[in-house]
C-alpha cells in the first residue's frame, strides 16, 4: 500500500502469493510460511536476523551520508552525477530459517537467552526465504532468477546541476550494463572497444527523451529471460517460457504464453540468438557448485 501511495508501482499491481524456495542442494522445496504460523521462538530469531541485516542498511545509510556531507562541504554536491542502485533481489538462501556458519543447509535455531550472540563478530547468518520474500514486495522469486524478484533493482539519480527533473519515477527500464556508456557520455569520451557495448547512455531518458524501443537480454545459471517494450519473456531452468504483458502484469500473474504462441515464438527464437551469439548456450548441465543440482 506505501509503495502504491508513492508511486513506486502502479495502483493496480497485485500482490503476488508466498514464493517457493529451494534449498541448498535443492533436496527441500516449500512455499514460504506465513509469519503466524511459525513457534515463537523461530519468530524471535528470524526477527533478530532482519534487526542485524537493517543494521547493516543503516550503516551503509550512514557512510553515503558522510559522503554526501564532504561534497556539500566542499559545494561539489549539485555537480556531482550520483547514481546508486543494487546489483539483484533479495537473497533467499536457502530456505524459510535462513543459514548460519556458511552458505549451506546448517541453521541454528538461537534461543531466547542467546539472541544477544547473533551478530557478533566472527558470526555469519543469512535472513532466509521468508524475509526475501517480504523484501522483494511485490515481485515474484529472488536473487538467482530472473522474474521480477531477481532483477528488478532500485535506481536513483541526483544531479541538480545537470538534470531539469527532480522528484520524477521513470518507470521506463534501464540495465547495469549503461552505466559505462553513462559515464563515457559525461566525461565527454569516445568508446574504441572492438565490439560494442550492450548498453546506452542513461542521459537522454534522465532528461526525460523519448527512446526507441530496445531489447534486454538476461541468463543466470539456466534462469533467462527477455523484456522487449511491454513485454517480458521469463523462464526458471529447466522449465518452459511464460510471457507477461509487464505493463499491465508487472507482478507476472497471467501468463499469457498459451494465447500469444506466435510472439512468444518469435521472442524465444530471438532469445536464443542472442544467448548463441553471446556464447551463454549451451547451457552447461553441472555448474560445479553445490547449491545447484545437475541438471538431466
Amino acid at each position: 500500500a506505501r509503495m502504491k501511495k508513492l508511486g513506486i508501482v502502479d495502483n493496480s499491481t497485485q500482490l503476488t502469493p508466498r514464493s517457493p524456495w529451494w534449498n541448498y542442494g535443492e533436496t527441500q522445496t516449500g512455499d514460504n510460511p506465513a509469519w503466524d504460523t511459525l513457534p515463537a521462538d523461530r519468530r524471535a530469531d528470524l526477527a533478530r536476523r532482519m534487526a542485524i541485516y537493517a543494521a547493516m542498511v543503516d550503516q551503509m545509510d550512514r557512510c553515503i551520508g558522510r559522503l554526501l556531507d564532504t561534497l556539500r562541504a566542499h559545494g561539489e554536491l549539485d555537480n556531482t552525477f550520483i547514481l546508486f542502485t543494487a546489483d539483484n533481489g533479495a537473497c533467499a538462501e536457502w530456505d524459510p530459517r535462513g543459514f548460519d556458519i556458511k552458505s549451506s543447509n546448517q541453521n541454528t535455531l538461537f534461543a531466547p537467552d542467546k539472541l544477544d550472540q547473533m551478530g557478533q563478530p566472527g558470526t555469519f547468518h543469512s535472513t532466509g526465504s521468508g524475509w526475501a520474500n517480504a523484501v522483494n514486495t511485490p515481485w515474484r522469486l529472488y536473487k538467482h532468477f530472473n522474474h521480477e524478484g531477481g532483477i528488478a533493482s532500485p535506481g536513483i539519480v541526483h544531479w541538480p546541476a545537470g538534470l531539469q527533473r527532480k522528484g520524477v519515477i521513470d518507470h521506463r527500464p534501464a540495465h547495469i550494463i549503461d552505466i559505462l556508456p553513462t559515464c563515457l557520455n559525461l566525461a565527454g569520451l569516445q568508446y574504441k572497444g572492438k565490439l560494442p557495448l550492450p548498453g546506452r547512455s542513461l542521459l537522454p531518458q534522465l532528461h526525460g527523451q523519448k527512446l526507441p524501443t530496445r531489447t534486454l537480454y538476461f541468463e543466470h545459471e539456466g534462469n533467462r529471460a527477455l523484456r522487449r517494450a511491454n513485454w517480458k519473456l521469463v523462464a526458471t531452468a529447466g522449465q518452459p517460457w511464460e510471457l507477461y504483458d509487464i505493463d499491465q502484469d508487472r507482478t507476472e500473474l497471467h501468463n499469457l504464453a498459451p494465447h500469444k504462441t506466435s510472439l512468444l515464438k518469435k521472442l524465444a527464437e530471438d532469445w536464443e540468438t542472442w544467448a548463441r551469439d553471446n556464447h551463454v548456450t549451451p547451457l552447461p548441465k553441472n555448474y560445479n557448485v553445490g547449491y545447484l543440482k545437475v541438471r538431466e
